[in-house]
């Protein structure tokens, strides 16, 4: 079955622009077009201006008609508008990845399966590291060459730094933790044995989850090929969007 993703873009605070591309729409393909072909505030205007698409190929290409050519929805369907990355609502079910064009410039990659938001050149050059050293990945994935293993490793990531991080420096955090009784290096190893780990922490853990907004956004260093910060916001406090977040 074709993957199908939601390329979006920030134009104004609070108005992001959304829409569909049905097919291809995996790191691999349509994430790593974004960063060759559409990458540029140039590029991803005329990207935008195509409307929603069946595929995404090289800038141009929509008028060869060729196999790996952009072809537009038909009818045409223009891109949907609403005012919060937590508001776009596709026009197509089982969306499986999530690309947005930040007001800082640059695409980030955004899993439902989860709440991480990451930037897109991390994702592709990370996938392509793993890809060659699976010896870094836990066994059952290293012969695993999709991007599974690369997604799996970010709920890994984020669940560490939920459980041993944040406690550190949030006393409300650490104070729910040890009211519910959690046993926090049981959790945290049980989870990380599990495929989709933040997920499965969502559904069994939802007042522990749910105590921050939806959303963790992971930021790398100068190079774009190490995450060095993850930013997170309570529910409590009042609500920006991610690209506000310091």
């Amino acid at each position: 079955m074709s993957t199908h993703c939601v390329i979006a873009r920030r134009l104004a605070k609070n108005v992001i622009q959304y829409g569909c591309i049905i097919c291809d729409g995996d790191l691999d393909a349509v994430g790593l077009r974004l960063i060759r072909w559409y990458n540029t505030p140039k590029r991803v205007e005329y990207l935008f201006s195509l409307g929603q698409l069946e595929s995404l190929g090289v800038p141009g290409s929509e008028n060869s008609g060729g196999i790996m050519a952009t072809r537009k929805i038909n009818p045409p369907c223009q891109h949907k508008i609403c005012e919060s990355e937590n508001e776009m609502r596709p026009d197509i079910d089982f969306i499986d990845y999530y690309y947005i064009y930040e007001s800082d410039g640059k695409w980030y990659y955004d899993n439902p399966d989860s709440v991480c938001k990451v930037p897109l050149l991390y994702s592709l050059y990370r996938l392509e590291r793993l890809r060659n050293h699976p010896e870094e990945l836990p066994k059952k994935y290293q012969s695993d060459r999709s991007d599974f293993p690369f997604r799996q490793e970010n709920d890994r990531i984020l669940l560490k730094y939920v459980f041993y991080e944040i406690p550190k420096i949030d006393p409300e955090f650490k104070s729910l933790l040890e009211s519910k009784q959690i046993n926090v290096d049981d959790v945290y190893k049980q989870l990380c044995e599990m495929d989709f780990p933040i997920a499965k922490m969502n559904n069994d853990l939802k007042q522990i989850f749910r105590y921050f907004y939806p959303h963790f956004v992971f930021k790398t260093d100068s190079d774009g090929d190490r995450i060095v910060k993850i930013l997170h916001r309570k529910v409590s406090e009042p609500r920006l969007e991610t690209i506000e977040w310091e």
